[in-house]
C-alpha cells in the first residue's frame, strides 16, 4: 500500500544554511504521527515542507505517492496560532464553510457558498490569514495539472487568497460573501449544510454564528478541524495545536484526532507535551535537524534517545506512562 507521507534523504534550508538534513521518514495511511524535538530543531519546517510550501534542496517528498503541490486539496495545514490573524470579522461557520475553496469551479457565480443562512445571519467576507506567510490554515492553490482544476482568468480560488485586490494579508474579499460551492462532496448538500456536519463532529454546532476571534483557543483549534473535514483533507498536519490549552480542551482535541484516524484519515502533529503520546499516537519521530530517532512511542521515549534529542533537560517516560523532566550537567 501507498504510504500517506513518504520523505527520502531531503535537506531544507533558509537561505543557504541548512534547517532539515538528509531527513527520511515513512507515515502509513490511517495513523497518527508525532513530531517532537527541541525549539529551532525543524518541525515547523518539516511540516511546512510536507505542504508543499518550501522546496528541499536535496531529496524528496511523496504525499500519497505524489508531489505535495499535486495533491494540496487533500492536505489540510493547520499553522501554530500566533501565525493566524483571529481578529478578522468571520465567524466559525464562514471558516468551516472556506475550507470547500479547494473545490470551487471557476464558473460558479461569487456568493454561491453563502446562499443558505441561518435566520438573522450576518454575510461574512474573509478568512482568518496567516501573519508573514510564515503558515495558511490550510492554503490549497490548486495546482494546473492537479485532476478537474481547469482554471481561467489566471485566478486561483483559495482559501485566504480569493479576490485580494491587494490585502496585506490575503484577506479574502468576496464582496461580503464567502466564494464555493455543495458539490464538494458530489451529494448537492449546500456548502453552509457541510458547514454545519462538520462542526457537529467536532461539538461546537451552537457556536456556529459567533465570531472566531471571540472562540477560546481550544473551540478555534477544534474550527480548523471542521474546516478540514469540510476540505474532506486526507492528511491533517498540525502545528503545536494544543499550546495554551488547558487540559480538558488537550482531551478534547486528542479525542477529535482519534476519531479521524477511525476514519482512515493521516493526522501528524507537532508537540511538545510528551504525556500524550503512549496513548494516543501511533509513531513517533524525533528531529534535531536530522532525524534522531523514529518508531513507536514505546520503542522510542527512552532516556537514550530522548536524551540525544533534547539534550540537558530530558524528559524521561515514567513506570506509570507520565513523562518528568530531569536536568543532566
Amino acid at each position: 500500500m501507498t504510504p500517506c507521507i513518504e520523505v527520502k534523504g531531503v535537506t531544507v534550508a533558509y537561505e543557504d544554511r541548512p534547517v532539515l538534513e538528509d531527513i527520511n521518514w515513512t507515515v502509513p495511511c490511517g495513523t497518527l504521527a508525532a513530531v517532537i524535538g527541541p525549539n529551532g530543531g525543524g518541525k515547523s519546517t518539516l511540516l511546512r515542507t510536507l505542504v508543499g510550501r518550501l522546496k528541499p534542496i536535496q531529496g524528496q517528498v511523496r504525499i500519497l505517492g505524489q508531489d505535495p503541490v499535486r495533491v494540496r486539496r487533500r492536505i489540510s495545514y493547520l499553522p501554530q496560532n500566533e501565525e493566524i490573524e483571529w481578529r478578522f470579522p468571520l465567524r466559525a461557520v464562514d471558516v468551516v464553510m472556506q475550507g470547500q475553496l479547494p473545490h470551487t469551479p471557476w464558473w460558479l457565480p461569487f456568493g454561491w457558498l453563502r446562499a443558505r443562512r441561518a435566520p438573522g445571519e450576518i454575510p461574512g467576507a474573509g478568512a482568518p490569514t496567516a501573519r508573514n506567510g510564515a503558515g495558511d490554515c490550510g492554503d490549497r492553490r490548486p495546482d494546473a495539472h492537479e485532476p478537474g482544476h481547469g482554471h481561467a482568468h489566471g485566478h486561483a480560488h483559495r482559501y485566504g487568497d480569493a479576490h485580494r485586490h491587494g490585502h496585506a494579508h490575503g484577506h479574502a474579499h468576496a464582496h461580503g460573501h464567502a466564494h464555493g460551492h455543495g458539490h464538494a462532496h458530489g451529494n448537492g448538500r449546500s456548502p453552509f449544510d457541510i458547514a454545519m456536519e462538520a462542526l457537529r463532529r467536532v461539538r461546537l454546532e451552537e457556536h456556529a454564528l459567533r465570531p472566531i476571534g471571540d472562540l477560546s483557543g481550544g473551540q478555534r483549534q477544534r474550527v480548523l478541524l471542521a474546516r478540514a473535514l469540510s476540505q474532506d483533507a486526507q492528511l491533517i498536519l498540525l502545528d503545536e495545536p494544543a499550546t495554551a490549552l488547558d487540559a480538558t480542551a488537550q482531551h478534547d482535541l486528542l479525542d477529535i484526532l482519534q476519531e479521524l484516524r477511525a476514519e482512515g484519515r493521516t493526522v501528524v502533529m507537532t508537540t511538545h507535551d510528551l504525556n500524550c503520546l503512549t496513548d494516543c499516537f501511533d509513531t513517533v519521530i524525533g528531529i534535531r535537524r536530522r532525524v534522531v530517532f523514529s518508531g513507536t512511542p514505546e520503542e522510542t521515549l527512552v532516556p537514550a534517545t530522548l536524551t540525544a534529542v533534547f539534550g540537558q533537560h530530558v524528559p524521561i517516560l515514567t513506570a506509570e506512562g507520565r513523562v518528568t523532566i530531569i536536568g543532566h550537567d
